[in-house]
């Protein structure tokens, strides 16, 4: 139940898009953004398919998890990532927004527990790396 829980809070935060491929990255255990001890492995893709949950860390992995999906690339250091679904290119995508501080807020810490305070929303782009 507990990895329902950003999915939830994403939806209440209004951080879906109805139809472009995007991702929403939770970071656990931070004091702040870029704090080395930060686990970005919560992640959330969003898609036609609804929402997957998929690994966060910088880095690259073959089927991620959402259907169809057969590769995620994240780069933390240029902020910008790719991701390749069967039968298509390479598409492409950055961090757009950065939520801040979300541990202070009670819903939100009842909801995804008081060690994830910060997140990124990666939206897609056009490729140009």
């Amino acid at each position: 139940m507990r990895l329902q829980a950003p999915a939830l809070l994403a939806a209440a935060l209004g951080a879906s898009v109805a139809t472009a491929d995007h991702l929403l990255v939770f970071a656990k255990g931070c004091r702040n953004w870029g704090d080395p001890n930060c686990d970005y492995s919560l992640g959330n893709w969003y898609s036609a398919f609804g929402i997957n949950v998929v690994d966060g860390r910088s880095g690259c992995r073959s089927n991620p998890g959402p259907p169809g999906m057969t590769q995620l690339c994240l780069d933390y250091v240029n902020m910008r990532g790719h991701f390749y679904f069967q039968g298509q290119g390479k598409r492409c995508i950055w961090v757009h927004e950065w939520y801040n501080n979300w541990c202070a807020d009670p819903g939100v810490a009842q909801m995804v527990g008081t060690d994830v305070c910060y997140s990124t929303k990666w939206i897609e782009v056009d490729c140009s790396w």
